[in-house]
Order: structure tokens, then C-alpha cells, then sequence
């Protein structure tokens, strides 16, 4: 049991970790006010191409372990990765008033990072980061190998940011940007 308790709050939020522990079957909430960073990482399948599979997954774990870092700092929580994403989300399970801010600057890190590890490692990878921020309904789907999704229209919005044909950069939501200028502006 300890194993399980240990292993549910090491993939999912603390306070859904808790829940599901206590024998909830149905884990559902709607958070009103979060901010969304959607990644995708550009330049993985060059990278992936001389590489055998021990190779890749342990550049990857490093890059992956590196963004987790950087959203611990920052107060953002990784909700997962998948392939070439990043999912991450601040005031999900901590309502924060500076979710945006703390987002942006974790967003900033991000472009950061991969500059240093394409320098050490040789690289040539490239972020598409998409923010946005509002309402989403999060929760557990699935039984046997479940997964904690969050669902808005701002998950689409920062995800649709994120896989522009456009250079790589940060790119946020007209409402993400005057809320974060209107946050700048009263400090």
C-alpha cells in the first residue's frame, strides 16, 4: 500500500494522489484560473537519428529532468511529456495570483536551457512554447492505465501556439499577454 501511495503521488498531484489513496474512483475538478505551457521540443528526430534507443532516452531524460527542475522553481507543475511535448500548468493544484508571471518566467528558462544543453551536448533543438490561461476541468480518465487530463479551451489555445509553423520562440494568447502586461504594470 505504501508503494502504491508513494507511486501515485510521484505521477499525479499531491491532493489527487490523496484522493485516489482514500478510495475515490471518480477524480474531477474545474480549476477558473490557470496558465497553460504547452512545449514542443523541434530537432528531436535529427537528434534521434544516430543514436541507439539508451542514447536518445538518456539525452532526453536529461533535457525532461532539467524543464522538471525549472518547474519545481518556478512553482509550475509538469502534467506530462509526450514524445516531442512538455505540458505543464501553474495554479492547478496551488491557486496562484502571479500564475502567469511564474509561467512566462518558466517559459524563459525553458529557451535557456535548451541554448545550454545544445551547447554541451552538440544540439540543435528548438522550443515552440505556446501559453495561455483561463478555465480547465482536470481529472483522472482511464482505469487500468489511467492518466490525469486537463481539458480547456486554453489547453488548445497554448498547444495550437505551440505547433506553428513559425521560428521557434514564445508565443502566448492576446489575454495571456495583457493580463502578464497589466500584472508588469501595477508592480
Amino acid at each position: 500500500m505504501l508503494f502504491r501511495s508513494s507511486l501515485l503521488r510521484n505521477v499525479l498531484p499531491e491532493a489527487v494522489a490523496d484522493r485516489m489513496s482514500g478510495g475515490d474512483q471518480m477524480v474531477a475538478d474545474t480549476f477558473p484560473n490557470v496558465s497553460i505551457g504547452y512545449v514542443s521540443i523541434e530537432g528531436l528526430e535529427h537528434l534521434m537519428d544516430g543514436l541507439d534507443a539508451t542514447a536518445t532516452i538518456r539525452l532526453l531524460n536529461e533535457l525532461v529532468d532539467s524543464f522538471d527542475d525549472a518547474a519545481e522553481r518556478h512553482g509550475v507543475e509538469k502534467v506530462r511529456t509526450v514524445g516531442d511535448a512538455y505540458l505543464a500548468a501553474c495554479g492547478l493544484s496551488t491557486p496562484r495570483l502571479d500564475h502567469r508571471q511564474r509561467m512566462a518566467k518558466f517559459a524563459n528558462e525553458l529557451v535557456a536551457l535548451v541554448d545550454r544543453f545544445n551547447t554541451t551536448k552538440g544540439c540543435n533543438l528548438s522550443l515552440q512554447i505556446g501559453l495561455a490561461s483561463g478555465e480547465v476541468d482536470a481529472g483522472i480518465v482511464g482505469r487500468r492505465r489511467f492518466v490525469y487530463e486537463i481539458l480547456g479551451g486554453c489547453v488548445a489555445d497554448a498547444r495550437r501556439l505551440a505547433n506553428t509553423d513559425a521560428p521557434a520562440g514564445i508565443r502566448m494568447t492576446s489575454e495571456f499577454e495583457a493580463a502578464l502586461g497589466d500584472s508588469r504594470n501595477n508592480s
